[in-house]
């Protein structure tokens, strides 16, 4: 049987026409991991939606796109011992740029330093 993957979107989502949703319809295994608020995102409800995908698809494959990795680094800050199989990262924000410059709106509490988080764990 083939491992779940979840399909882990950032900001408003990914739409009709992203990659992502096209992967999500093309890959029986695959589903996608929904907020109930795409457009303005808050850490601690999408971490725990997340998390609660993750514990209903123990070793899952994440793959996750722009706000999507900043979810993903921040679910693993927060539990270390994460129950997934692999996590690919496509095109990850970079909130720091963003927060310094301030040409987006604040990403919800999502902290920075995606690279730092990974390799603190993984490396």
């Amino acid at each position: 049987m083939a491992e779940t993957i979840l399909i882990v979107p950032g900001l408003n989502g990914s739409g009709a026409e992203h990659w992502q949703t096209h992967w999500e319809a093309l890959l029986p295994n695959a589903i996608r991991v929904a907020q109930t608020d795409w457009e303005r995102p808050r850490r601690a409800p999408w971490v725990e939606t997340l998390n609660d995908q993750i514990a209903r698809h123990p070793g899952a494959i994440l793959v996750a796109h722009s706000l999507g990795c900043a979810l993903v680094a921040n679910a693993v800050k927060d539990n270390p011992e994460i129950d997934v199989s692999a996590a690919m990262l496509v095109s990850p924000s970079d909130i720091d740029w963003i927060l310094k410059h301030g040409s987006q709106p604040k990403k919800g509490g999502f902290q920075a330093r995606i690279r730092r988080i990974f390799w603190r764990h993984f490396g």
